[in-house]
């Protein structure tokens, strides 16, 4: 699928078939202008998806697997790293996008009610990650330790992202499934969409080549 925003257009431009009971999941445009993005199974993660790179002229490759719920998908501002997190062990890798069989870990959530989600790259190369479950965003320094953490209202962040004019404004997304009544009593603001002044500016994230 083919997205102009500013047209307000969308193109199908080739079907894939992700397997019964898979979907998309997340997904990012790296410096080459190449859209990687990440399938998993719709229960809960339950059998392991996948990460894929469509290229410039369409040709769409699997390139990671055994992933049950990838997220993350964010690139260092070089382009030369990938950031990728398997939400149901609480941690995120980091690739070399050249040889992603290089690899290691670079943070993680153990032993906390908190997975990473979907996170975002900002110009000094710290990755943010919304943690699901934790109702905060950690921002990590590129040896993965924590440099800050910015509480949310609610307890489901599910990813961020730069905006506003000068690429300075964080944007984060929520979401209320999976929550008891209770807790949706107690969330009202849950599936909320936030914004906040980072104090940093973000990248801007590439066109897709094709």
């Amino acid at each position: 699928m083919l997205c102009d925003p500013r047209a307000g257009t969308m193109e199908m431009l080739q079907a894939y078939d992700l397997g019964e009971g898979f979907r998309t999941n997340d997904g990012k445009i790296d410096p080459q202008g190449r859209f990687w993005w990440s399938t998993m199974d719709d229960n809960g993660g339950e059998r392991p998806g996948a990460v894929y790179r469509t290229d410039a002229g369409l040709a769409t490759k699997k390139v990671l697997s055994g992933i049950h719920i990838p997220n993350t998908v964010s690139f260092s501002p070089d382009g030369k790293l990938l950031y990728m997190a398997d939400s149901k062990l609480q941690t995120i890798f980091v690739h070399q996008t050249d040889d992603l069989s290089k690899v290691r870990e670079f943070a993680h959530t153990r032993g906390q009610a908190a997975s990473p989600d979907g996170s975002a790259v900002d110009a000094e190369g710290y990755l943010w990650t919304a943690l699901w479950g934790g109702g905060r965003i950690v921002r990590y320094d590129p040896f993965g330790r924590v440099n800050r953490m910015i509480e949310v209202p609610v307890s489901q962040p599910t990813s961020c992202a730069f905006g506003g004019p000068d690429l300075s404004t964080l944007y984060i997304t929520s979401a209320w499934d999976e929550l008891p009544e209770a807790a949706r009593a107690r969330q009202p603001l849950a599936g909320s969409l936030f914004a906040f002044d980072a104090g940093v500016k973000g990248l801007a994230l590439p066109v897709f080549a094709g």
